[in-house]
């Protein structure tokens, strides 16, 4: 066409960047695309809608057939085989469309016309009260259901090459996976509607208008999905290029000829055989029967049945979004192979019988439609991707038809066992009925979805990821956490749930949070800024830390101060240099940032920058949180400067914060600012426990032997004594508030209990060089004592926390005089 350049369409993956023409020459922007997906996710809903009631596996179908037409279980199962071989169909329709280039016409006229054989089974419906009819009636049922998938799938592979060249790739799990959700919504209100009129209805006739009734509408919904993409826009593509019968050959063979395309289809088609095999028998057995006399299975109602299956198709719809997203992060393969475990929950119609079936059943649907609903969209998003572009119409009709040959003959193979082996009496099971038909079904099924695992595993995957951590995630539930932080970031949820969000994403997750993380960098909230920032920190890897590093230098400090309390969460070696020069930044929030980053690496360096900063700081809530991780380090070098700061500081908050680090440096509980602030509201009250504690330890250390000479017991006593009345002069002195007099009390006091534990004999003045050859620890809390009788002046220091300051002496005493 005059004015259309066909090289324009880029690659389907690529952004809007190069937006794709339709063949009036329009470009395919944003909001024509955004169009051209509603109205596809509506056809979606219309034609699921239509199969939820008129379709072999529908409940609606099974019981009419049943019920209406006295089909047997091998009918009913050879239903859904002609159907699913009818797929075959899509391998000419490959050939067909690869051979046109405008495909939206001849799509919508040959997809209308076989939708129109839906309208076949409503004629049935009439016709069902002729009992001599109803042999025929049921191939005439099976052959339109035939037809109608036939030319459907006919259609498909043009269908399914016009999507892929209009939608990017980028988006196929996340729209595939919302389409889903609303063609399951769908099918919930059109099986509700159905079930509970068919439960209202009384006698045959009138049943049977209404399945004429339900059947019609079925077939309207069906002719709509066509329809609709009447207005939907299609990519131009190149005209193709002439071909001989060999070169069609090899693009049919080029699929099986591909190695790893080739494993796909054999997993999927293996997977599909076994899938298959029980589905339309599920229903039968809820509904329940006699076999021998012997009542099997449960009696539920078309109403139950149909609450089953919506409560299916609600739990599907509501995961299949968060599946989709997680297929974009960690691929379709490991999403489809998640889903066959999920299977498994089928275990519980061994424990159905007829007064269990209804929670059972509801309660296994719910579980599994969570786990399966990203298995439809995982398996045809793989295929697509590893069709190539220019002959994915070959590639996706041999993966349809390869998949239903394997399809079609599970439901017939299904149907031959469960009229021949209807019940075993020899095998009693826990539901307290005899197995039966359904059970040696599922147990096949289960034995063929273990063989589906290791298929799909060979496949490769450009995701590149491994399955078992994963399959340990799905089984731990830490994989519905990543979905439901993907769910809630990639939507517009509220401040308090994103941050809730961010706040779980761990170092588990790597990478694969990152475009969250990324898009709520931006947002206008400082609150989700800074978690995003936190949440960069702990996935710690590399991808991560770059990004972290561009936010060190924003202009903003609030932002530099996030970043850098984020580095330091995975504690990594090379950050240690970062948050070094970050603690020389211009703003106070950053530099206290840093220490507190700092304090998660402990090693030499490190104290070593925060000691040099204890002398060069001047901001008070710098200054104090160096002392508080100083003090978790257990830096005992620092505490000649901290207690410098605790007298000298100007700034009040610091005095305090220097003698609460002290007290947690020093000693082990970590009640000193309890008791201080007790002390201030009622003084005497914070030393009293202090000095039971003296007492109760001298009494110990008293009774101690050392290097096997026990004291006698007049010096015991005398020593006691000693102890005893120093204390009580302690108190007194505390409460007259005289702090010179009571820190010398306090020095004598730590004197005699050198005695007690050392036996020391020497002068009071080598008493430090005794105790730093002994025991370091209890040299620094005898020296700082020591330095407070030395510096109490409160006529030089009358702003200095001496209160306090006694207080810390008694505190590390007690906390330095405890027998090991």
């Amino acid at each position: 066409m005059k004015g259309v350049q066909v090289d324009v369409v880029g690659d389907p993956g690529s952004t809007f960047s190069r937006r794709p023409l339709d063949y009036s020459g329009r470009s395919i922007g944003p909001l024509r695309l955004g169009r051209a997906m509603v109205l596809n996710i509506v056809g979606g809903s219309s034609i699921a809608m239509a199969l939820a009631i008129l379709w072999p596996p529908a409940i609606v179908t099974i019981i009419f057939l049943e019920e209406h037409l006295r089909a047997s279980k091998t009918q009913i199962g050879l239903n859904l085989t002609l159907v699913i071989l009818a797929t075959v169909a899509s391998l000419p329709g490959a050939w067909v469309f690869s051979r046109i280039q405008r495909r939206r016409k001849p799509w919508v006229a040959l997809t209308t016309l076989a939708r129109m054989f839906m309208f076949g089974p409503a004629l049935v419906a009439l016709l069902a009260g002729r009992e001599e009819w109803q042999p025929a009636l049921i191939w005439v049922f099976m052959l339109c259901l035939f037809l109608v998938n036939a030319g459907s799938v006919f259609t498909s592979p043009g269908w399914w090459a016009w999507m892929a060249d209009l939608i990017p790739n980028s988006m196929w799990g996340t729209f595939f996976g919302r389409r889903y959700r609303w063609m399951l919504v769908g099918q919930s209100v059109v099986m509700v509607t159905a079930g509970r009129l068919l439960d209202m209805v009384s006698g045959p006739e009138a049943a049977r208008m209404l399945f004429f009734g339900i059947f019609t509408a079925a077939a309207i919904l069906a002719v709509t999905d066509p329809l609709l993409f009447a207005v939907v826009p299609e990519p131009v593509r190149p005209h193709p290029p002439r071909q001989t019968l060999r070169d069609i050959a090899g693009l049919y063979l080029e699929p099986l000829r591909d190695r790893p395309f080739r494993a796909m289809l054999a997993a999927a088609g293996t997977y599909s055989f076994f899938w298959n095999m029980p589905l339309v028998f599920l229903v039968l057995f809820l509904r329940g029967e006699n076999a021998d006399g012997i009542h099997i299975g449960g009696r539920a109602s078309v109403g139950l049945l149909s609450l089953v299956t919506v409560v299916f198709a609600g739990s599907t719809a509501l995961a299949a979004n968060s599946w989709g997203r997680l297929a974009d992060r960690i691929g379709h393969r490991i999403v489809y192979i998640l889903g066959c475990f999920g299977y498994f929950t089928h275990l519980s119609f061994f424990f159905i019988n007829e007064h269990n079936y209804a929670w059972i059943a509801l309660l296994n649907a719910a579980v599994y439609g969570v786990i399966f609903s990203g298995q439809p969209v995982a398996i045809q998003n793989l295929a697509m991707a590893m069709a190539p572009r220019e002959r994915r119409e070959f590639y996706i009709s041999m993966f349809q038809a390869t998949n239903a040959l394997a399809a079609a003959m599970g439901p017939v193979f299904a149907g031959w066992l469960a009229d021949r082996y209807r019940i075993m009496l020899g095998m009693a099971l826990p539901s307290g009925q005899p197995a039966c038909y359904i059970h040696l079904i599922l147990g096949i099924a289960f034995v063929g979805m273990l063989l589906v695992v290791p298929l799909m595993v060979r496949i490769p995957d450009p995701k590149g990821i491994e399955v078992r951590p994963w399959f340990g995630r799905l089984l731990s539930g830490d994989l519905w956490r990543m979905a439901w932080n993907i769910g809630v970031l990639g939507t517009a949820s509220s401040v308090p749930r994103r941050v809730r969000a961010l706040r779980r994403i761990t170092a588990r997750d790597g990478n694969l949070m990152l475009p969250e993380i990324v898009g709520a960098l931006h947002d206008s909230d400082p609150a989700i800024r800074r978690e995003s920032l936190l949440a960069l920190g702990r996935l710690g890897t590399p991808e991560a830390l770059e990004l972290l590093l561009w936010y060190l230098h924003e202009p903003d400090a609030a932002l530099r101060a996030h970043s850098v309390e984020a580095i330091g969460l995975p504690g990594l070696p090379e950050s240690s240099s970062l948050l070094k020069q970050a603690l020389h930044d211009p703003d106070s929030r950053v530099r206290r940032a840093a220490v507190e980053a700092l304090g998660r690496f402990g090693d030499a360096e490190t104290t070593a920058e925060l000691r040099s900063l204890l002398a060069d700081e001047r901001d008070g809530e710098v200054l104090s949180s160096a002392a508080i991780v100083l003090s978790r380090l257990k830096e005992f070098s620092a505490v000649h400067q901290m207690l410098e700061l605790a007298l000298f500081s100007d700034n009040l908050t610091v005095r305090s914060q220097m003698l609460v680090a002290l007290a947690d440096l020093l000693g082990e509980e970590g009640d000193f600012h309890k008791l201080w602030r007790q002390d201030r509201h009622w003084r005497g009250s914070g030393f009293m426990p202090l000095a039971h504690k003296l007492r109760r330890q001298a009494r110990v250390l008293a009774r101690r032997d050392l290097a096997g000479i026990r004291r006698s017991l007049p010096d015991r006593r005398r020593l006691l004594a000693e102890v005893d009345s120093e204390v009580e002069r302690l108190l007194e002195e505390v409460q007259e508030e005289n702090w010179p007099t009571a820190i010398d009390t306090l020095c004598r006091l730590a004197f005699s209990f050198l005695i007690l534990r050392y036996r020391y004999q020497g002068d009071e003045k080598h008493a430090l060089e005794f105790l730093s050859a002994v025991s370091p620890s209890e040299a620094e809390r005898y020296w700082l004592v020591t330095f407070l009788r030395h510096t109490c002046d409160p006529g030089k220091l009358p702003e200095a926390p001496w209160d306090g300051l006694t207080l810390l002496g008694i505190y590390t005493l007690v906390h330095g005089q405890s027998p090991g």
